[in-house]
């Protein structure tokens, strides 16, 4: 139980210590220059929309997914019949 809060104690303080060499945020030292604005932007733009790509993919595979099966179920049907049947169908 002591070594944990030892280890704790000692990752807290090297966070803290290592917090002034991150300079990770942009309206800090570390947005100075324009390249690194236009790269947070980008990558706010990433984020934001991939999870919608993600998620528009999953409803895409679904739906061709659904339908194919449909298609196959129809077709299985349609084979079954008898040859009475699908000259009056």
């Amino acid at each position: 139980m002591r070594s944990r809060l030892v280890f704790f104690v000692g990752l807290v303080v090297l966070v803290l210590g290592l917090a002034d060499a991150a300079f990770a945020c942009t309206v800090c030292i570390g947005g100075q220059t324009e390249a690194t604005r236009k790269a947070f932007v980008g990558t706010t733009a990433f984020l934001t929309f991939l999870p919608l790509a993600v998620v528009g993919s999953v409803v895409v595979l679904f739906v061709r997914r659904t339908l194919a099966r449909e298609e196959l179920e129809e077709a299985q049907r349609v084979e079954g019949l008898e040859p009475e049947a699908r000259r009056v169908a």
